[in-house]
């Protein structure tokens, strides 16, 4: 699946892994991942801070690299093997390097991600957002005012691009699902301006 330039939303839909390769590398990732504290992972809405609905980690090519989200500072921690294979192949899909990754781990349809823009100031807007799905296929929707919404299925193995200008424009979110079960792990790679 490919959009090009719909209004501003410049993305593209990746089928890459296999169901055999998506189960090793869900073992993989959850051997070595190391997830932040729950109290460390709040975001700051209306005044308020709010748990996530989900599990969060940083990981870099840079022990110095810091990923700034909703008024929180993470220091990466180093890559591991499988995130290094998997920032090569986000290079090998989009030509671009990635120096940062956000690892969200969804334990079944209630966590979710409520609607936002990936523009902190720290990441460069002109190079794409990768994001990997593993695990249960979930819903992927776009919003712009005065815009319909657009929506989009990762499923396991997929692969998401999200080229620019798409951040400028479009809010997107991960809606709560009660009929989905499983663990999605979620890998979104960026390039963080040093």
């Amino acid at each position: 699946m490919d959009c090009k330039l719909y209004d501003g939303l410049n993305i593209q839909l990746v089928p890459y892994f296999d169901s055999e390769k998506c189960i090793f590398i869900v073992k993989e990732l959850e051997k070595e991942i190391v997830y932040l504290p729950a109290e460390l992972c709040r975001v700051f809405v209306r005044n308020q801070f709010y748990n996530v609905a989900r599990k969060m980690a940083v990981y870099g090519e840079d022990e110095t690299l810091t990923y700034t989200f909703s008024g929180n500072t993470y220091r990466a921690k180093p890559w591991t093997n499988m995130l290094t294979f998997l920032r090569n192949v986000a290079f090998e899909l989009t030509g671009e390097w990635y120096n940062l990754v956000v690892v969200n781990r969804y334990k079944d349809g209630y966590d979710k991600i409520g609607s936002h823009k990936d523009d902190e100031p720290d990441m460069d807007p002109n190079a794409c957002i990768v994001s990997f799905s593993f695990g249960a296929e979930r819903q992927f929707i776009f919003k712009r005012p005065h815009f319909p919404n657009y929506e989009v299925t990762l499923p396991s193995g997929s692969v998401f691009i999200m080229k620019p200008p798409t951040n400028k424009y479009w809010f997107h979110e991960l809606p709560e699902q009660e009929n989905v079960k499983d663990v999605r792990i979620n890998l979104t790679f960026r390039l963080i301006r040093k």
